[in-house]
């Protein structure tokens, strides 16, 4: 489990310092998720349940794959918004808040709520697993929208200075776009 944990982890982390091209951001998206992860891990091994080897490979593949794209939406508006928008943090959380959260809690309820639906009405093996994506959803979902802004906020100094100044080209792009605001 360990291995294919850290297989894991490593191959998000290569798609998301792609996306970033940042090692900071990456590793703190990575480990943001992960937690999610291991926390229905946690509460399936405290309420004594059972599942079978496959069934957490299968769960942690998908949590990991699908909620981290809920911590690259909220992060990239951050990023956006500190790095080209020149806002201060709160204003970029605020703005960051206010452009993502839409598309995060639609993506995550659908997935929370027809996992959950499909794994009461699923075999036993099968609506384990359900459930499981279900509440790692749940997990992640709440993880990145309370416990992520602040930890952007207070990493701050360290997201932001990995990050390039826009080029002038797309600066003046910027510029332009914010004079028509």
């Amino acid at each position: 489990m360990n291995f294919i944990t850290i297989l894991t982890m490593l191959s998000i982390f290569a798609v998301v310092i792609w996306t970033f091209k940042s090692f900071f951001v990456s590793m703190l998206l990575v480990l943001v998720i992960q937690c999610a992860v291991y926390i229905v891990m946690s509460y399936l091994s405290l309420t004594g349940s059972s599942i079978y080897f496959i069934a957490l490979i299968i769960v942690q593949s998908i949590l990991m794959g699908a909620t981290i794209d809920y911590a690259i939406l909220f992060t990239s508006y951050y990023v956006e918004n500190r790095s080209y928008f020149k806002m201060n943090i709160k204003d970029a959380l605020i703005n960051t808040y206010n452009k993502s959260i839409s598309a995060i809690l639609t993506s995550a309820s659908i997935l929370v709520i027809v996992t959950a639906i499909v794994g009461n009405f699923a075999s036993a093996i099968a609506g384990k697993i359900c459930k499981s994506i279900s509440l790692g959803t749940f997990c992640a979902t709440i993880i990145i929208l309370v416990l992520l802004p602040p930890l952007l906020a207070i990493l701050d100094r360290f997201i932001i200075k990995n990050k390039a100044e826009a080029p002038k080209s797309k600066s003046k792009i910027v510029n332009a776009f914010k004079s028509l605001i």
